[in-house]
C-alpha cells in the first residue's frame, strides 16, 4: 500500500522492504513513546514509512536509516499529538446521525430512553478532558485505577478523585435540570 502512493523505482523496493521489516518495531516504539496511548500508532507508522520511502526515492539510499526513521517518527508523532489536542475526542460528537442506529436504539429501548442516553453522553462530553477520560476509562471501559493513571499520566489517587468529581458534576447538572425554573415577574404588575 505504501509503495503504490509514490512513483515506482524497482531497485529500491528490496531495500525499502528490508528496512521496513527491520525497523518497524522501533518506529512503533518511538511513536508510542512520544504520542502515548490513544494514538493510532499504525497510521503514524504508515506516514513515517511513506515519508522515508519518499526520501529514498528522491535522494537514494540512506547510509544509516535508523536516525532518519527515528526523527521522522517522532515528528509525525508530535504532529498526531497536536492534532489530537486541537480536536479532542468528543463522545457526544461521535453520536451517529439518524442512519438507522439510533432508530434501532429507539425501537429497542424506546424514544425516551434513547434521548436520555444521548443527553448523558452530551453531559459527559461537557466535562473537562481529565474528568471525562478518567470517568470513561474507569467506569465505561473498566480499566483499573493504575491502568487509568498510566493512560492519563496522573497519580492513581488522582484517578479516584477525578472520577468522584466527574460523578458529582454530572449529579449536580442532573439535579439542576430537574429544578423548576424560578417564576418570572411581569413588568408593571404583581404576582
Amino acid at each position: 500500500m505504501i509503495r503504490r502512493a509514490l512513483p515506482h523505482r524497482p531497485e529500491l523496493d528490496a531495500l525499502f522492504t528490508e528496512t521496513y521489516k527491520k525497523y518497524r518495531p522501533g518506529v512503533r516504539s518511538v511513536i508510542y513513546t512520544v504520542a502515548g496511548p490513544g494514538t493510532d500508532v499504525d497510521a503514524v507508522a504508515h506516514d513515517t514509512f511513506l515519508r522515508y520511502l519518499q526520501i529514498l526515492r528522491e535522494d537514494g539510499p540512506v547510509e544509516s536509516p535508523w536516525p532518519l526513521l527515528r526523527r521522522i517518527a517522532s515528528g509525525k508523532a508530535v504532529d498526531a499529538v497536536r492534532v489530537a489536542r486541537r480536536s479532542p475526542w468528543a463522545p457526544a460528537g461521535e453520536l451517529p446521525e439518524d442512519n438507522g442506529e439510533w432508530t434501532s436504539v429507539s425501537r429497542t429501548l424506546g424514544p425516551d430512553r434513547a434521548l436520555e442516553i444521548a443527553e448523558v453522553l452530551r453531559e459527559i462530553n461537557s466535562l473537562n478532558a481529565e474528568l471525562r477520560w478518567a470517568l470513561l476509562l474507569r467506569e465505561y471501559l473498566g480499566l483499573s485505577r493504575t491502568e487509568t493513571a498510566d493512560a492519563l499520566g496522573i497519580a492513581p489517587a488522582s484517578v479516584s478523585a477525578s472520577v468522584r468529581r466527574a460523578k458529582k458534576k454530572l449529579r449536580e447538572r442532573a439535579a439542576e435540570a430537574e429544578l423548576p425554573s424560578p417564576p418570572h415577574r411581569m413588568e408593571g404588575g404583581s404576582q
